[in-house]
């Protein structure tokens, strides 16, 4: 009797361990990205903006797409994302913009749930060589990442809310002259 109960808790520990591996197998926001997108999307661009945040650039058939990611316990997971299909025809100048919010966290009674907000969107011609993002009360510079011959860009403010002081993207050339300004 007792080596069966020796038998018992033998297959229960490894019951629970094989549960717990199968719950770390997220463990990169690729991983993660590829466990909940499986239409072709591929790729090109990962940061993590913030601890245990992370987004995704991808791209699909006819356009291109972000996905929000988090860090928990038991590894990254998708908590959300968007899409958009290319303009045709392509602009020649300017930039497109698209905001995309997660939330982030469980949400807690009572409590105010926490949000990432990206401004993102993609940099149309060779002009422009930088993007700042205005707000009321401050000035702050976008990431610009390549894919292939494609520019894009994104934004993460400050903060984790849903509302984002956010009023205009600029647009400078090499020399720092303003080339393009589009309110937000």
């Amino acid at each position: 009797m007792q080596r069966f109960l020796i038998w018992i808790g033998c297959a229960l520990l490894l019951a629970g361990c094989t549960s717990d591996e199968e719950e770390q197998k997220q463990t990169t926001i690729e991983e993660a990205f590829y466990e909940s997108y499986t239409d072709g999307e591929e790729i090109f661009y990962t940061a993590e903006t913030a601890e245990g945040i992370g987004i995704a650039f991808f791209e699909i058939e006819k356009g291109y797409g972000l996905s929000n990611l988090e860090k928990r316990e038991s590894g990254w997971f998708s908590t959300g994302g968007a899409s958009y299909e290319r303009e045709e025809p392509i602009p020649e100048e300017g930039v497109s913009t698209m905001t995309s919010v997660s939330t982030n966290g469980d949400f807690e009674a009572f409590a105010e749930p926490a949000y990432q907000t990206v401004l993102w969107g993609e940099v149309y011609g060779d002009e422009i060589t930088s993007l700042h993002i205005k707000g009321e009360s401050y000035v702050e510079e976008a990431e610009i990442i390549e894919n292939g011959d494609k520019r894009f860009y994104y934004f993460v403010p400050e903060g984790s809310t849903l509302e984002v002081e956010m009023d205009s993207i600029q647009g400078f050339d090499t020399e720092g002259e303003l080339v393009c300004e589009e309110s937000l």
